[in-house]
């Protein structure tokens, strides 16, 4: 799903991650070295260290050229943009 937000276009990327907060710092960590800006963050802890993140970005990259980044990552599951 794209909506309109105050500063433009954006699109909303969730993924199951399976070690909880380490696998989010190394997400945002990737995604600040490729310089792929974040507009907000949501994140619901599942059971034990899984966590299901929902990430809002820019319409600065295309959907396919984020999901390609984060799926590179070993512990990150059902990426989907919504």
């Amino acid at each position: 799903t794209f909506f309109i937000s105050g500063k433009g276009l954006s699109m909303q990327v969730c993924a199951r991650l399976n070690e909880g907060m380490d696998s989010f710092v190394r997400i945002i960590n990737h995604l600040r070295r490729k310089e792929i800006g974040i507009q907000s963050i949501n994140m619901e802890s599942l059971e034990g260290s899984i966590v299901y993140v929902n990430m809002v970005f820019n319409d600065k990259y295309p959907s396919s050229y984020i999901v390609n980044n984060i799926s590179k990552l070993e512990d990150v599951e059902n990426i989907e943009v919504i």
